[in-house]
């Protein structure tokens, strides 16, 4: 065996090893980004929901002060908010879970928005055109930040797409290389 045949076997043994680690490096990348877009679509699905259901108990409560306040007898007013004072509740848990899972500097139009329209007494004095202009607002101001997660999940995680790209060109790159030996 010659020198050249050698060095022809070596360097198939380590070209190999390098396409076997190209692959093994894309496969791992593409598997955690895709459980990271995963766990992304799951953050958009719990924040719709938790949106919803606050507006749901929201209007709930608003409908309630506003019968209260209809009442011509006031003495029932102790056993009104005796009976919502589980809604009350739901309304700072659900508030706590929205504004955890949203990052103060990204999401600040958000976290106002909704920290407006949790302050009861604001929308049960509000008229129900109001009430429907402050809800607008939350669902405008949630659907952008939802749109905007919706956008990395479709297109895939920063270092996916990277990693893609190069991988393209990287792929671009050995067929012409390997036209050039070969012809």
């Amino acid at each position: 065996m010659d020198t050249m045949q050698l060095i022809d076997g070596a360097s198939a043994t380590v070209l190999a090893a390098m396409i076997a680690a190209a692959i093994t490096f894309l496969a791992a990348v593409f598997t955690k980004e895709s459980k990271v877009s995963e766990f992304r679509q799951q953050w958009i699905d719990a924040l719709r929901d938790d949106i919803s259901e606050l507006i749901s108990v929201l209007l709930y409560l608003a409908h309630e002060y506003e019968q209260l306040s209809k009442s011509a007898n006031k003495s029932h007013a102790p056993l009104v908010l005796e009976r919502i004072k589980p809604e009350m509740m739901t309304i700072q848990r659900i508030h706590a879970r929205i504004e955890l899972r949203l990052n103060p500097e990204e999401h600040d139009k958000l976290l106002d928005t909704l920290g407006n329209f949790v302050k009861l007494r604001e929308l049960s004095a509000k008229s129900e055109s109001d009430q429907t202009a402050a809800i607008r607002k939350v669902i405008n101001e949630a659907q952008k930040v939802l749109k905007a997660e919706w956008r990395v999940v479709k297109g895939g995680e920063t270092t996916y797409r990277w990693v893609k790209r190069l991988s393209f060109f990287a792929l671009v790159a050995a067929i012409v290389l390997f036209a050039r030996v070969v012809l």
